[in-house]
């Protein structure tokens, strides 16, 4: 077990072996595998005189407080699973939209990529914050250089860049599972928008929906059995969840009342202890205006409207908050993974209970 960057304290009693692990504050690396976890901020894209800025919120949707300033466009974060950093995309320095890591309070801004294509785009963390996923345009094969995007892994820094898709077909949205062993995405490789998922080389493909309605943006749920996506299914952009395997698929929303427009909900993502879903949705607002919605990740029942302002609020990512105490640790539920059949993990940072006898 390594034991960088959090400390350990051990006692050892008559009757076994007990190892708690808490992280300290600056741990930049959790487990490798992912468990459910407290719900941290809300970190979305919004617009804000004139252009899209990255801003947080509570849960409620209370306390939102602006990260970025830029004439540009800043969108699409993605917390890093110590929840200390966002990425994020943005157009700030080219005409190409190009990925950017900052500091949770919106410091230390660092651009990753440096492609100049028309996009670097949608970046995920690995679980063990050792890569990040994200799609692009940069070996784009067709001829106006804008349909055919790549999966591709990288470094946190951004070096050593990875195509594992690298073929004609418009791959992406990657999103990793919490063990880390897979990513799913969506393509267009057979037809209309469908879901996959692959190693994380790009090995192991393996297709989790079939349908012609444009199934894409697909996020795991925190415990890894679960896949929450959008389709067409309907006629119009509603939120499913499906088994990991692509089974039992389920409607969560139902909007199908006005234009195209209004009725669009899309780009769902997990709550960390997976009770709740959060949204993109035109529904009660007026035309061109979307906001951000969550509801029981179950059934969709209990629907929240969590931001109303005009213009665009949406494509958020919800914060994984580590316990920083031995005390918060236990108040949330210690976990026994010397149990037979449980599985073994490096640690890097994560609240960890061992017990044996």
């Amino acid at each position: 077990m390594r034991s960088a960057g959090f400390s350990a304290i051990a006692g050892v009693c008559a009757i076994g072996l007990v190892v708690a692990v808490v992280p300290i504050p600056g741990s930049q690396h959790p487990a490798q595998a992912a468990f459910p976890g407290t719900n941290g901020d809300i970190a979305c894209e919004g617009q804000r005189n004139g252009s899209a800025d990255v801003y947080t919120m509570n849960p409620d949707g209370s306390n939102k407080q602006f990260l970025t300033d830029s004439n540009a466009r800043d969108g699409d974060p993605a917390w890093s699973p110590s929840g200390e950093k966002l990425t994020f995309e943005s157009y700030r320095n080219d005409a190409a939209s190009e990925a950017y890591k900052m500091n949770a309070d919106g410091s230390g801004v660092t651009r990753l990529t440096f492609n100049g294509s028309p996009e670097d785009r949608g970046t995920a963390w690995s679980p063990d914050a050792d890569r990040i996923a994200f799609h692009s345009t940069r070996e784009a094969s067709d001829e106006l250089g804008g349909s055919d995007f790549d999966v591709y892994t990288m470094n946190p820094d951004g070096s050593d860049p990875v195509n594992v898709t690298d073929g004609p077909s418009f791959d992406a949205q990657p999103d990793w599972s919490p063990k880390g062993d897979k990513l799913v995405f969506n393509t267009d490789r057979d037809g209309p928008f469908n879901i996959y998922a692959m190693n994380p080389d790009g090995t192991g493909l393996q297709r989790l929906t079939d349908s012609p309605a444009q199934d894409s943006g697909p996020v795991w749920s925190p415990d890894g059995s679960q896949v929450a996506f959008q389709s067409l299914r309907s006629g119009t952009f509603e939120i499913y969840r499906m088994d990991a395997d692509g089974s039992n698929v389920t409607q969560l929303t139902n909007n199908n009342l006005g234009t195209f427009f209004d009725t669009f909900d899309a780009f769902p993502e997990w709550s960390p202890d997976g009770e709740r879903i959060i949204w993109t949705s035109g529904r009660d607002s007026d035309m061109g205006d979307y906001d951000v919605f969550s509801m029981d990740a179950k059934d969709g029942s209990d629907v929240r409207r969590l931001t109303e302002r005009p213009g665009f609020d949406g494509r958020c990512d919800w914060q994984r908050a580590t316990p920083t105490s031995k005390t918060a640790c236990k108040d949330e539920g210690w976990r026994d993974f010397n149990r037979p059949g449980a599985e073994r993990f490096a640690n890097q940072g994560e609240c960890v209970s061992f017990v044996e006898g």
